[in-house]
């Protein structure tokens, strides 16, 4: 991934379960992220990719790998060089450098490890 300004992180997260959306929000929040922007979809998660005003960083990925436009998204944070946790895998993986799978259920020390191996965790 190339260098970013990182001074104002900010993240997307995407899915439909409020208590892992406030979870990770509070976790993001405690950590120095500015509040995440909140997609239910990948078509609203890509209009928010497509307008924000300011660099995402980090979009962490709650809804199901199987879904039809769940490649596609991928695809699109992968090309915009955008950090990526995937939170379906059945293991904790690394895939390509800037994605990350983690199992559920996943605690705080897990999104650590994922921040620090995408070059996103605050020093």
């Amino acid at each position: 991934m190339t260098p970013r300004d990182l001074s104002r992180r900010a993240a997307l997260v995407v899915g439909t379960n409020a208590v892992e959306i406030m979870d990770i929000e509070e976790y993001l929040t405690l950590c120095g992220w500015v509040s995440p922007a909140i997609a239910r979809s990948f078509g609203e998660a890509e209009h928010l990719l497509d307008t924000a005003s300011g660099a995402i960083h980090l979009v962490i990925m709650l809804l199901p790998q199987a879904h039809p436009d769940a490649a596609a998204f991928v695809r699109t944070c992968m090309n915009k060089e955008i950090g990526l946790i995937i939170m379906n895998g059945a293991r904790t993986t690394v895939l390509a450098g800037q994605v990350i799978m983690l199992a559920r259920p996943f605690v705080d020390t897990d999104l650590d490890d994922a921040l620090e191996a995408l070059g996103l965790a605050i020093a």
